[in-house]
Parts: structure tokens; C-alpha cells; sequence
């Protein structure tokens, strides 16, 4: 159990870093990226440590809420960026974020490991592929804010990975919520 605490923190982590970097290189995409990256790594903790259902659910619960936070805080430093008219570095921008591409699909298929054996067609994998289909999309919007030079296009898909990723932990969030008052009752 002590490896679960290890990786949440190092996953927490480098959320923090990238969102450092997105700050330095003014694309709000390289923390969309490192949200995508955190998800991805919670799914695969809890796939990973197999906890009790009451702590799964507790889990679930807390991680829904702080990924619900930091997509707000997305959403916000997009608007904020896309009203400065920042400049963004692509350059600069374009290593982290294939960087992060190759996390995102290195988790991706870990999760895909895990939950082959137990349990195909599930919600978790579905969310898995999505994740990735995200991650790629990042990927193609940074060259094109690269080469074109619209930086609104940048603040367009971050929000939109904020609001994706918030609704899906809306939904966990109500979900644990429910099933921790069922298991109470």
C-alpha cells in the first residue's frame, strides 16, 4: 500500500511541474495534458492497490473532487490567457507535450492490462480511450497553434479538456457519493 502513496504524490507532482510549465510557456495545453496524465494515473492506482469497496468509494470520491478543482482551475487560467492575448512559445511547448502524449498512452495501455483480465467493455476503459483520443487531440492543437499562430485555439481546446474531464468527475463524484450511502444504510 505504501507504492500507492508514492505514485499519487510523484502523479501529483508532475501535474504541479507541468502546470509551472504551462505557466512559462503561456499554453494553457501542457496542464490540460497533465490533468488528462493525473486521471489516467488514478484509474490506474486504484486498478492497481485493489482496495476495500468503502475505500475505493472513499477514493473515487476524494479524487473526483480535486480532479473537479483543477479542471475549474483549467478553465479559468484559459479564459485569463485567452483575454491577455498571450503569446505562447510553442516551441518550447511542443517537447512537454509530446512528452506528456507518450505518458498518457504508457498509462493508457496499463490500465489496458489490467482491466483486459478483469473486466472488457467497462466504463474505466472507455475512459481510458477517450483519455487518449485527448491526448492526441492536444498534441495536433498545439502544431496548429504552432504553425497558424492562433493562441485562442489553444485556450479553445484546454477549456474544453477542463470541461470534458469535469463532467466525467462530476459523474464519479455523484456516483461514489451514492454508493457510499447505500453501503452506509
Amino acid at each position: 500500500m505504501p507504492i500507492f502513496g508514492v505514485l499519487f504524490f510523484s502523479a501529483a507532482m508532475l501535474s504541479v511541474i507541468q502546470w509551472q510549465f504551462s505557466r512559462l510557456t503561456g499554453s494553457s495545453l501542457i496542464f490540460g495534458q497533465s490533468l488528462l496524465q493525473l486521471s489516467l494515473c488514478l484509474l490506474l492506482l486504484f486498478y492497481y492497490a485493489k482496495p476495500s469497496q468503502k475505500s475505493l468509494l472513499l477514493a473515487q470520491f476524494f479524487s473526483s473532487f480535486i480532479i473537479l478543482v483543477l479542471c475549474g482551475l483549467l478553465i479559468n487560467e484559459s479564459y485569463i490567457s485567452w483575454h491577455e492575448n498571450a503569446t505562447i512559445l510553442t516551441k518550447q511547448a511542443f517537447p512537454v507535450i509530446i512528452l506528456g502524449l507518450g505518458g498518457a498512452l504508457f498509462l493508457s495501455r496499463m490500465i489496458y492490462l489490467f482491466i483486459k483480465e478483469d473486466q472488457p467493455n467497462t466504463a474505466p476503459e472507455k475512459g481510458r480511450k477517450w483519455i487518449s483520443y485527448l491526448s492526441f487531440f492536444v498534441l495536433f492543437s498545439i502544431i496548429i497553434v504552432h504553425f497558424t499562430g492562433w493562441a485562442w485555439l489553444d485556450a479553445l481546446v484546454a477549456s474544453f479538456i477542463g470541461i470534458i474531464l469535469g463532467i466525467s468527475a462530476i459523474f464519479f463524484l455523484l456516483d461514489s457519493y451514492w454508493n457510499m450511502m447505500d453501503i452506509s444504510n
